[in-house]
């Protein structure tokens, strides 16, 4: 049992290595690309990246109770777990969330864990939303078996969450101890209007990040391409084995999505390297944004 994070490690510093293989194999036309980027859509890109931001700290807000509290002091949980989220291998900084509610507010893993499962439904919710939207009016540019497997995919997005608040409905499922510990003001069972309506603006700017990116690279894509390409990203991003930095996931989905709207593997790797970098920018700063914040004093609601 204990071999299978080594391996997971291995794998993943391995794809971090083929990246930089490949991007120094490609440095040139690399270069070319990011010399002739559009530096005012770079600029909205990042404006939408912390729009995004904001917005999961206000969600994050609602989800821990925290509304006396100051916004900085969520703003910088947020900014750290995104920062760690990307830059972390093997899916390992998606756990940053509970250990930073648990270091910098007092909040128990268990309700951290349960804030971060609930966030994450509300993302496949919301994705799955605009992958319906960007399916049903891209029957003109896309084939039809992969129309038909985005409006599967956009289908499941949208069901998996409102399943499994059916299954913590459920007694069998409520009477295991991590249910228990939870706070009876803690609404795992329920999405509220206001939480499904900051997860579809947060993923209406994911999508604005992205596509400023791809126009400022010069990519011909449109910004109903954005969602395939997010929605392709999305299972490559759940997988346990990812490089440092989403190296290896990255260039995979994008590639993978540029196949599908036209674009040559050959032209799409140069276009997906080229917004890795643009992508790594932003989320330094991100995390440089959240060192930055004064930490809270720790306090607390749950117990």
């Amino acid at each position: 049992m204990r071999k299978s994070p080594i391996l997971f490690q291995t794998f993943s510093f391995i794809l971090l290595l083929i990246v930089v293989v490949i991007c120094y194999a490609e440095r040139m036309a690399l270069l070319s690309l990011i010399q002739n980027a559009n530096l005012v859509w770079l600029a909205a890109g990042f404006v939408s990246y912390i729009c995004n931001y904001l917005l999961r700290s206000y969600r994050l807000r609602i989800l821990t109770g925290f509304h006396e509290r100051p916004f900085s002091s969520i703003l910088r949980i947020s900014c750290l777990h995104g920062f760690f989220s990307y830059f972390l291998p093997l899916r390992s900084g998606d756990i940053s969330l509970p250990l930073l509610l648990k270091k910098e507010s007092g909040i128990s893993l268990s309700i951290g864990s349960a804030i971060l499962i609930k966030s994450r439904l509300l993302d496949m919710l919301s994705l799955g939303f605009f992958l319906a939207i960007s399916t049903s009016f891209s029957y003109n540019h896309i084939k039809s078996y992969h129309l038909l497997l985005f409006a599967i995919c956009s289908f499941c997005l949208i069901i998996v969450p409102y399943s499994m608040v059916f299954l913590l409905r459920l007694q069998k499922i409520t009477s295991l101890n991590f249910f228990k510990n939870l706070p009876q003001d803690f609404q795992l069972k329920q999405y509220t209007v206001t939480e499904i309506f900051l997860s579809f603006l947060i993923w209406f700017f994911v999508g604005c990040t992205l596509f400023s990116v791809v126009v400022s690279l010069s990519i011909p894509l449109s910004f109903l391409d954005i969602w395939f390409l997010t929605a392709i990203q999305l299972p490559l991003q759940l997988f346990p084995i990812q490089g440092i930095a989403n190296a290896g996931n990255h260039e995979a989905g994008w590639v993978a999505g540029f196949v599908i709207l036209g674009i040559a593997p050959e032209t799409g790797l140069g276009f997906a390297l080229a917004s890795h970098v643009a992508l790594i920018l932003y989320v330094t700063i991100l995390g440089v944004i959240g060192l930055f914040i004064k930490p809270y004093a720790k306090t607390s609601h749950y117990s």
